[in-house]
């Protein structure tokens, strides 16, 4: 072996001294043999300009469908969120369920535009119970069509009362509130709540204008400000006049005349009502 080598590695008479036949691949081998060293000495080998093998360039995934629904993960530019799950991708029709499975990979869609499935009272709004669960940073959806829940990590719809068997077309999130009836009609979560209650000391069904407060309703309270005079039962806004009832700090003789001018007025329009 190490006379092959010696004859391999020699130069050729034709050629520069430090040329080799082969190129770098046996380093450091002295063909002339000094005395003393043995006939099966091995050279120094070493690999220099031979490539070495270090396998396939790692499977990026790219190219491949894990989920096999036609759709390349987000990750490497194709339009799938969840290569894992072949119900969920960019185009897919989303479903208004309460599992949070967003099938169309938006979390601000919570039910199909088209067939409206969570709207089954068909008040406009999508119900509560349609949910999307979604990571990381809270989307930013229409707050009018949905709620983004950051605390649950959950999107859904508005309506609290998608059911119209049980008067969910009257209950939505713009639905005016209405005293007494136990129904959260506008679905702030809050029942029988109001942001503008008026007190109504003379219990004529008009509240004062300068007392006012938020809260739920409760007797002695109400939820117009149509009062002028809270100590006067038959003094509001709209009140029919009667004449020989003395007004606040006004003249008598104005008084009389003011009266009688608004009982004229009074025939008029009953007259210009329709019997």
């Amino acid at each position: 072996m190490l006379t092959l080598a010696a004859v391999a590695c020699s130069p050729d008479p034709g050629t520069p001294g430090d040329a080799h036949t082969v190129a770098d691949v046996i380093v450091g081998l002295d063909t002339t043999p000094e005395s003393g060293t043995p006939d099966d000495a091995m050279p120094n080998v070493v690999n220099q300009d031979v490539p070495v093998d270090r396998g396939a360039a790692p499977d990026t995934g790219c190219t491949t469908d894990e989920d096999g629904d036609g759709a390349l993960a987000m990750s490497c530019g194709g339009t799938d969120c969840d290569d894992h799950d072949a119900h969920r991708f960019r185009g897919n029709a989303e479903v208004c369920d309460t599992a949070g499975h967003d099938e169309d990979c938006d979390p601000c869609t919570v039910a199909s535009a088209t067939t409206r499935d969570g709207d089954a009272d068909m008040d406009t709004f999508l119900a509560a119970q349609c949910t999307n669960a979604f990571t990381g940073e809270a989307p930013r959806c229409d707050p009018m069509i949905v709620t983004v829940d950051e605390a649950a990590r959950q999107v859904r719809g508005r309506d609290c009362n998608d059911d119209r068997t049980r008067g969910g077309a009257d209950v939505r999130p713009n639905q005016t509130e209405v005293c007494g009836n136990m129904v959260d009609d506008n679905c702030d979560g809050r029942v029988d709540y109001l942001d503008a209650l008026y007190e109504d000391r003379d219990n004529d069904g008009r509240g004062n204008r300068e007392v006012r407060m938020a809260g739920t309703c409760r007797p002695g309270w109400v939820t117009n400000d149509e009062d002028c005079d809270d100590a006067r039962s038959e003094t509001f806004r709209g009140a029919r006049e009667q004449c020989g009832l003395p007004r606040l700090a006004q003249p008598v003789q104005h008084e009389r005349v003011r009266c009688r001018q608004n009982q004229q007025q009074q025939r008029r329009d009953d007259a210009s009502r329709p019997s």
